[in-house]
């Protein structure tokens, strides 16, 4: 018979992981979610999410139509944003499905 020594800190980590994820995706906050949801829609479309721009194309949900909420992140995190709108929403078009891709940024 073989038993199998689970680390104590191993087993923390896997139940933290556990509780926030399901935790992220269900309390992702409005701004953050609309902020990062624009801004991988501007980075995709190559524009420069540093810059106000008037957003249109997003009729189906008010929200997110306007002009878009400045990101203060650095060049990356917008990259990552652009990559996971063009992975999540282009090929899927659901609000929701991109926010939970999102969510495991």
């Amino acid at each position: 018979m073989v038993k199998l020594h689970v680390n104590r800190d191993i087993l923390l980590v896997l139940l933290s992981i556990l509780v926030q994820i399901p935790l992220a995706i269900l309390l992702g906050h409005y701004y953050d979610e609309r902020s990062f949801i624009d801004t991988g829609f501007l980075v995709s479309s190559g524009l420069n999410p540093y810059q106000p721009h008037l957003i249109t194309v997003f009729s189906s949900n008010p929200d997110l139509t306007g002009i878009n909420p400045i990101i203060g992140y650095p060049p990356l995190w917008p990259l990552l944003l652009g990559l996971i709108y063009r992975l999540s929403f282009n090929i899927v078009p659901n609000f929701s499905f991109t926010g939970f891709a999102i969510s495991f940024e």
